[in-house]
């Protein structure tokens, strides 16, 4: 919602590249400035920097600032426009750009995935193939209850894939499957009568189920999952993630060009997929130890 005195109401912003986003920010800044006394016609940089002062003592971190100060400089491009004229000069006058932060690539080692995998074994055998699928795959977790034994096919060579779905984007990807895997799908009953079709993992541990599920596991035992402690305990999505992350890690460095992590991971840029370059081998010599 906006805010107005006066009897002046503009239209609310609806400014580019991220509207939904930035909206959200504008709407902070606004709110605040009610509380300032202020209406939205007299938003001027000195409204703007107590503003990000308050986000300062409210703890935000600096990438946080980053993407408040970016909405805020669009939301100021917006509204200096001749036909809407809507704040009191430019926003950011004098206010210093924030730092912003470097995505920190988080994964897990060969040691530290086979400790977790035992964990999940033994205190929460439900999501076992869940967990297997996304270390293995790099499925995101709303994408493994979808996965059917119908997905997996063998290429000409008879190596074994797996078709990844996403109903989101309406997409799906292959992927190959690992050694590792392969042996327990097989163990799971790949290639059995009856195997022809049907889910993979537990078709009822939708994925918010999944993301709880996870996040009990590593409260109860948190000696026994290496690595997932540190994640946020509110964000159940992210212990999921990571296991994607260490899947495109692996990939990564076992010398896999970053254009082909980018389609099994199904990223829409390359420049998503950019954060596992700097766990790739330093150098092309070093690939050799892969043979």
């Amino acid at each position: 919602m906006c805010f107005y005195r006066h009897g002046s109401r503009p239209p609310c912003p609806d400014f580019s590249p991220n509207a939904v986003e930035n909206k959200g920010k504008a709407r902070a800044l606004f709110e605040f400035a009610a509380e300032q006394g202020a209406a939205v016609r007299e938003i001027d940089a000195e409204i703007v920097e107590r503003f990000f002062g308050s986000l300062r003592a409210d703890g935000k971190a600096n990438g946080t600032l980053y993407n408040y100060y970016t909405a805020i400089g669009s939301l100021s491009a917006w509204g200096r426009h001749p036909r809407r004229s809507l704040f009191v000069g430019e926003l950011l006058d004098g206010i210093p750009r924030p730092k912003q932060n470097k995505p920190r690539l988080r994964y897990l080692t060969k040691h530290q995935a086979a400790v977790a995998w035992r964990t999940v074994r033994r205190f929460a055998p439900s999501i076992e193939r869940h967990f297997l699928l996304a270390l293995w795959t790099g499925a995101r977790r709303e994408e493994i209850p979808s996965m059917d034994w119908s997905d997996l096919f063998r290429d000409q060579t008879g190596r074994l894939w797996i078709r990844i779905r996403n109903f989101k984007t309406n997409s799906e990807r292959p992927v190959p499957i690992a050694p590792r895997l392969g042996r327990r799908l097989v163990r799971w009953g790949m290639g059995r009568r009856g195997r022809e079709s049907g889910p993979i993992a537990a078709p009822a541990l939708v994925a918010s189920t999944l993301g709880q599920h996870l996040t009990d596991l590593v409260a109860e035992h948190p000696e026994g999952m290496p690595m997932f402690g540190g994640l946020r305990a509110h964000a159940t999505g992210n212990g999921w993630h990571l296991l994607r992350h260490t899947f495109g890690s692996w990939a990564a460095q076992a010398g896999v060009d970053i254009r082909v992590i980018k389609e099994w991971m199904g990223h829409k840029s390359i420049q998503t997929t950019m954060i596992y370059a700097a766990v790739r081998p330093s150098t092309s010599a070093e690939l050799i130890d892969r043979l």
